[in-house]
């Protein structure tokens, strides 16, 4: 009887890893998933490359959990960047928030951009940071 039981657990335990590897691997496209504890502060870097010509870092976030997030773009000398454009574009899926910031004088400079999550409640959500290098 000890033995059934023993094979039973191990059976079990085998099937459950099984699952949770297999649900690992069919989100490893996730990437940008994200899970932000409460009043949590990500931040990413960005550096701009000397040879852009239209320099801009774009911010996309889930569009039903935009007023969840706290988002602040700062150069190199500290200064706040405040965002050219703020919407959906042609190129934004209907579900995610776009932010665009156009850095006309930042050519070469690494920027530091501020994710915060300004609730009191634990958000999983999708956030990608690009620039357009």
């Amino acid at each position: 009887m000890k033995n059934i039981i023993k094979r039973i657990s191990i059976i079990g335990a085998s099937i459950v890893s099984v699952i949770v590897i297999i649900y690992l691997l069919s989100n490893v496209g996730l990437a940008y998933q994200s899970l932000y504890f409460p009043n949590q502060e990500k931040e990413f870097k960005v550096k701009i490359d000397e040879r852009n010509i239209e320099p801009q870092i774009s911010i996309y976030i889930k569009k039903n959990k935009q007023e969840t997030f706290e988002i602040e773009v700062i150069d190199s000398d500290g200064k706040s960047i405040e965002p050219d454009y703020i919407g959906g574009d042609r190129f934004t899926s209907k579900d995610k928030f776009y932010y665009s910031y156009r850095i006309f004088t930042g050519k070469g400079k690494e920027y530091t951009v501020k994710i915060k999550n300004k609730t009191d409640a634990f958000v999983y959500s999708y956030v990608s940071v690009n620039n357009n290098n």
